[in-house]
């Protein structure tokens, strides 16, 4: 009678029969009912997640430690349904896809199993990860008839491709992996004559990952006629940082950082305040005031 049953039924009867065998009745003073911890759930049809490193056993599941991957470089998973004793479908019906633990990646297109006696449900899908870190994971989705556990897959770690551009920043600024273009956020602040503020200059890969291994001397030029460019700095866990002198008030400023072998990074324009009025000058006919770190 038992192999006639669905296996959804045969499932929730196994269950029942496991919570019913763990209650333990026992007499202690005037009698009482102690209930056992009832044991693990058996297993259910999954949907599994196999990374680069890793594979799949049938009986077993998914073995192996995943591979280290790459910014902005595709990488294949394969996505396999299987039954409560791990072995793989056949012949299963399912739309399948993935997210990233990391709302930058893409998420790519859902697809199909394909299908067919004796054909295993199981796909590949391609996956380009975009924030650099560890502890990224995929969690897969489905929609089909026989109800699956999505299995989130091992976490693994992403790491910065080479150095392709300088990031300029502003105080405040911090830069935000993204396609098609890393992404800066604040917006930039307005700064003011006569008061110095930083900047920061990163070496980043393609989406804007910081690359620590980046070399080199970075020099700086600002939209000011007036002011004194900072010396070079050399590059060091992948960032330069730099002070900024405004003499000129503009309502469009700008700073461009360059190295050799990248591409240059210019700052969001911003405004460069006047300072409050302090002095007051009489030009005669033909005279004209000139603006410099030394005054006028």
């Amino acid at each position: 009678m038992l192999g006639e049953l669905t296996t959804t039924t045969k499932r929730t009867l196994v269950r029942a029969l496991a919570l019913l065998a763990a209650v333990a009745l026992w007499g202690c003073g005037g009698g009482g009912v102690v209930v056992a911890p009832p044991p693990p759930a058996p297993p259910e049809p999954s949907l599994l997640v196999v990374l680069p490193g890793q594979s799949f056993e049938a009986g077993v599941g998914v073995t192996g430690a995943p591979d280290a991957q790459v910014a902005d470089a595709l990488f294949a998973i394969e996505l396999i349904a299987v039954d409560e004793d791990f072995q793989p479908y056949t012949d299963f019906a399912a739309t399948v896809g993935v997210f990233s633990s990391d709302p930058a990646t893409p998420v790519p297109l859902a697809t199909t199993f394909p299908t067919g006696e004796g054909v295993e449900a199981r796909v590949q899908l391609n996956i380009r990860p975009i924030t650099a870190g560890s502890g990224n994971t995929l969690t897969p989705v489905h929609i089909a008839d026989e109800p699956l556990v999505a299995v989130e897959s091992d976490p693994f770690s992403v790491n910065a491709g080479a150095a392709t551009r300088l990031i300029t920043l502003l105080p405040g600024q911090s830069v935000i992996p993204a396609l098609p273009l890393p992404v800066r956020s604040p917006a930039a602040a307005a700064q003011q004559v006569g008061v110095s503020y930083q900047v920061r200059v990163l070496a980043t890969d393609s989406v804007g990952n910081t690359v620590g291994s980046a070399a080199g001397s970075v020099s700086i030029l600002t939209s000011d006629p007036r002011d004194i460019e900072p010396a070079n700095a050399p590059l060091s866990n992948g960032q330069a940082s730099f002070t900024i002198n405004p003499i000129f008030a503009q309502p469009n400023a700008f700073i461009r950082a360059t190295t050799a072998g990248l591409s240059a990074g210019f700052s969001d324009d911003h405004v460069v305040l006047s300072q409050p009025a302090q002095d007051l000058y009489v030009l005669l006919p033909t005279q004209s005031l000139r603006v410099d770190q030394a005054g006028a």
